[in-house]
């Protein structure tokens, strides 16, 4: 396989590859960076106190999954803290959700269901209670979100999304190792691929 890649690649097409698999994998990372993240501050929410929050916003929209089923989702903004000058918003999926299947007119169920949307949802959330953090008050959360464990799902979706990241971040490096010679300065994998990296990035004098 790297034989065929060693002999169909150029320089300026390793260099182009490299950059698209780089970037698709920081992506994936920093995604799953930010997952971890979320979970971290779910699970200490739990111990932050509930704050006065006041709701400004709520619009909800369909969204469509990869098998094609629709789903709603909401987005919605509160005012909370001292003078309510601070602003939060969130968008997420709730659980019970009517779903719809793919073979459903998008804008026909927008329509007819977005009403009932807002009449079961938007109305609960005027109610919803935020828990902020007392050291950092730009940490917030939704009160629900940390009472049903929401921090499973966001620590499993970051680890996934880190481990997705990782292989076209490893493999653009490999790309960086194809050349149609063998070089016999370097001995190990590690100094060939900084070498590919010096020679590609850093322009000579």
């Amino acid at each position: 396989m790297f034989t065929f890649v060693r002999k169909s690649l150029h320089a300026s097409s390793r260099l182009l590859l490299f950059l698209m698999l780089m970037f698709v994998g920081l992506l994936s990372f920093g995604g799953g960076c930010s997952g971890l993240f979320n979970a971290a501050l779910l699970l200490k929410a739990r111990n932050w106190p509930i704050t006065e929050a006041r709701l400004e916003r709520c619009d909800p929209s369909l969204s469509q999954r990869k098998n094609g089923e629709y789903y709603w989702r909401l987005f919605a903004t509160w005012r909370y803290g001292e003078g309510m000058k601070r602003e939060y918003s969130d968008l997420w999926s709730p659980n019970d959700a009517p779903t719809y299947p793919a073979s459903s007119d998008s804008a026909v169920v927008d329509a007819h269901d977005r009403a009932a949307i807002i009449a079961r949802y938007c109305s609960s959330l005027a109610s919803t209670q935020l828990r902020a953090s007392l050291t950092h008050p730009s940490w917030v959360v939704r009160n629900d979100a940390a009472e049903r464990g929401e921090w499973k799902r966001e620590l499993s979706m970051g680890i996934a999304a880190i481990f997705f990241g990782l292989f076209p971040m490893g493999f653009s490096l490999l790309v960086l190792l194809v050349d149609e010679r063998k070089d016999p300065r370097y001995q190990n994998t590690i100094r060939r691929c900084f070498s590919k990296v010096m020679q590609l990035v850093v322009k000579p004098r």
